[in-house]
This record gives structure tokens, sequence and C-alpha cells, in this order.
């Protein structure tokens, strides 16, 4: 689709949707200090040094990554291959660190729907859908005036700005297609939201205080977006640390990580399916 053409559908469609979605969200008072204050609380008993080893294991995973890239030694050419390690990434990113949460919750007599995840609660549905027809509208809005700037400013903005999208937009595999879907839609939003609301921000929450909601919610969205340097350009981090601001909100208005999902899935598809229409 030309630049043009881009343009004017953020001018005018994605820019008024966000204003409307932000105009909703203000008038229900969920951008509001107190919007917060009947919360559900669930603590995990997790420590100062839970949060140590967790960051630590974070990054032993990120290393880790760089080992088994190096064994298996995937063709560059082969889409299919490169589809597989994007799975594999993820396993080894995130898998050591949520063994240890699992082990940590089990041994303090703690279980799995403390995080968030429980079955046998209600799963606020309705919220995560709610949050996903007016938070996604302020998200495009926001990734929309930050593309503008950086143009005004003589700054060449990338097309797709995420190195997974550009593989599903090179792609005509349907493997690979399958594969790629899977990690963006269903890995990347389960495993992530384990890790950055169910683990990191419970951890915060229980070495700060369950009082101070926003700063909880803040630093988890700035490690949120931090962490996605590596695979995205600096233009989407503004609309990242917006992501993780509203993925925490929901975390503490519902103590569920299934609202969190369902957002997080729904916001991959939709970059996914804007690539695909813009190709």
């Amino acid at each position: 689709m030309p630049e043009d053409t881009q343009t004017l559908i953020q001018m005018s469609v994605l820019l008024p949707a966000g204003l409307v979605a932000l105009l909703i969200l203000y008038k229900r008072g969920c951008l509001s200090a107190q919007s917060l204050e009947n919360r559900r609380i669930k603590q995990t008993g997790l420590l100062g040094v839970d949060l140590l080893i967790g960051l630590l294991l974070l990054v032993f995973g990120m290393l880790l990554v760089s080992v088994v890239v190096g064994v298996l030694q995937t063709d560059p050419e082969n889409a299919r291959q490169l589809a597989a390690m994007q799975l594999v990434i993820q396993i080894c990113t995130f898998g050591p660190l949520i063994a240890f949460v699992i082990a940590r919750l089990y041994h303090t007599d703690h279980r799995l729907g403390d995080l968030g995840l429980s079955l046998h609660e209600p799963t606020h549905w309705k919220t995560g859908l709610w949050a996903t027809l007016l938070g996604i509208p302020v998200l495009l809005a926001i990734s929309s005036l930050v593309a503008l700037a950086t143009n005004l400013m003589g700054i060449q903005t990338p097309e797709i700005a995420h190195k997974m999208l550009v593989t599903i937009s090179q792609t005509k595999d349907v493997v690979t297609l399958i594969l790629l879907l899977t990690s963006a839609i269903i890995f990347a939003p389960m495993l992530e939201e384990f890790i950055f609301r169910g683990f990191l921000h419970q951890a915060i929450r229980d070495v700060i205080s369950v009082d101070t909601p926003w700063l909880n919610i803040t630093l988890c969205s700035a490690i949120f977006a931090g962490i996605h340097i590596s695979a995205a350009q600096w233009q989407t981090l503004p609309a990242l640390f917006i992501l993780g601001g509203i993925l925490g909100w929901m975390y503490e208005k519902t103590a569920s990580l299934w609202p969190c999902i369902i957002l997080h899935a729904c916001f991959n598809s939709l970059n996914i399916a804007i690539v695909l229409f813009l190709m």
C-alpha cells in the first residue's frame, strides 16, 4: 500500500478511533487513580530474592538462546526452520523462569491460581473483551502518532517494525505461516503474560507494596517494553509501554491473567492482519 494511503488511514481512522476510545475509558473512570481501589488482591509470598533470581533466569534464558541457535545452526534461507526456531527461542527464553516460578509456588503452598490462572474462578472474559475493543484503538493511535512524528522529523520509519511480522509478510509456505502464527498468537501471549504479569508484576507488588498499584504497573510496563528492544524497532516502544500499562491495570483489577492473555493475543493478531493487508 502506498505510504500516502497509509498516512491517510492513520489520520482519518486510527487517530479519531483512539480519541473516542480514550473518551470512553475516561467516562468509565478507568483512567482515574481511584479505579483500582476496590480490586482483588492475591499475594504469592514471593520475596525480593525470588524477584532477583527470576530476573537472572530471564537473562540466563536469553544467553541459552544464543547457545541453542549456535548449536542447531538453522539455514537462514529456510523459512520453515526459522519459524520453528522462533518457538524454540520462546521456550528457551522463558522456560527456566517458568519452571522456577512453578516450583517456588508449590514449595510455599501456593498454586497457579494465585498468579491468576485459575479455571475455577471468574476469569473476567468481559473485561478482556472490553479492554481489547477500547485498548487496541488507543495503541494503534499512539503508534500512528509516533510514526507521523518521526516522519516529520525526517527519520525513516520502517514499514514493518517487528522482525516476526517481517517474516510473516514474506512467507508463502503454509506450514511456516502456521508455526509463526502459533508463536505470535498462542505462545507469546501465554508465556509473556505468565512472566510479566503473573510473576514479575506479582513479585514487584509483593516486594514493594500492594498499596502502590500504579508504580508497580509502571515498573513492569517499562521492563515489558524494554525486553522487546531486540525484536522491534524503537518506534514501537511507546505503544508497547502503554500496552504493558493496560495489561497491568487489568491484572490489578481482576487478579486474573486470562483477560491479559486475550488482549495480548488480539493485539498480536490485529498487527498480523494489518501487515498481511498492507502487503
